[in-house]
């Protein structure tokens, strides 16, 4: 990421912030980290660590004998960054005690995703986390094109985004 990128988002995030009626982050660790979406493995925030986000991809449609395991890792790396810029528009204590949300949306041949078909099939009890799993869908649209030789037109995809560790899912 480019120094003007990082100092653009640091002024996103200091607004955002404000515009919440929060305080912006003080510590410039705290906004280099929120800018890139990098955290300290101490961090004591469960919605920052490596696990969190994203998890347990699925192809719900008919694959016809393709292999989409290249495909839903590059959807999965896509969604976790979405979700690590979003998180701290989103975060409140009631998405670090919740459970798992589980989202259904398709993905077009090309890629696209149609945004108002993105479902919450599972809620995790916290509103704010389930609009920060729908969020990181939509931010990540469009995804990379299908396989070439996938014939049908798209593609639905669960994925299941949780602030818990890996070992309490």
């Amino acid at each position: 990421m480019a120094l003007w990128q990082k100092l653009l988002a640091c002024l996103l995030l200091a607004a955002s912030h404000l515009a919440l009626g929060q305080p912006a982050p003080a510590h410039s660790s705290q906004v280099a980290n929120a800018a890139t979406g990098v955290q300290s493995a101490t961090s004591a925030d469960p919605c920052r660590r490596a696990d969190a986000g994203p998890y347990h991809p699925t192809i719900l449609s008919e694959t016809n004998g393709i292999d989409f395991d290249a495909y839903v890792k590059q959807i999965v790396a896509t969604v976790r960054k979405s979700w690590q810029i979003l998180l701290p528009s989103f975060e409140d204590a009631a998405m670090q005690k919740a459970d798992s949300a589980a989202v259904v949306f398709p993905i077009g041949k090309d890629g696209k995703v149609d945004v108002d078909d993105i479902a919450v099939l599972t809620s995790s009890g916290a509103s704010s986390l389930d609009r920060l799993a729908r969020g990181s869908i939509v931010r990540s649209d469009p995804f990379p094109p299908l396989p070439k030789e996938f014939p049908v037109q798209n593609v639905r995809v669960r994925l299941y985004f949780s602030c818990r560790p890996k070992s309490s899912r």
